[in-house]
């Protein structure tokens, strides 16, 4: 068993689980709400994460459009994602995890399309491990 961190953003190591799944190893996502980054403001960003607040827009219409959350649609890709067993989320809430409980993980797998996923990865470590933050 191996955790990863996976998300809409960090897909560094998809290219690696069907790998995993081959030779008989589980994979559970971590990271998936990439430490509250995807709830933040697109329009009040700290100057550290300017280089994405075009993909949290284009994720917030999306939500938006879908009148699907943030966290559902990124819970479902992660929950969705081939080679991976379950997700490690952190909940802030008791509220928080029913929430997170409640997505309907097989609708966000058909609103995130390889071509809308595709368009939000991200390759910059800088934006997606945490301690290189600059806050």
């Amino acid at each position: 068993l191996v955790q990863v961190p996976l998300s809409l953003f960090d897909q560094r190591f998809v290219p690696l689980l069907d790998r995993a799944e081959k030779n008989g190893i589980s994979v559970q996502a971590r990271s998936v709400f990439l430490q509250g980054l995807f709830f933040l403001d697109p329009g009040n960003l700290p100057p550290h994460f300017e280089p994405v607040g075009s993909k949290l827009s284009k994720l917030g219409v999306l939500s938006k459009d879908t009148g699907m959350g943030i966290h559902e649609l990124c819970l479902g890709f992660a929950v969705n994602h081939p080679g991976i067993s379950q997700a490690v989320i952190g909940v802030e809430s008791l509220e928080n995890l029913k929430d997170n409980i409640k997505t309907d993980f097989g609708r966000a797998s058909s609103v995130l399309t390889a071509d809308v996923v595709n368009s939000l990865a991200v390759d910059n470590e800088e934006i997606l491990v945490p301690f290189k933050w600059k806050l």
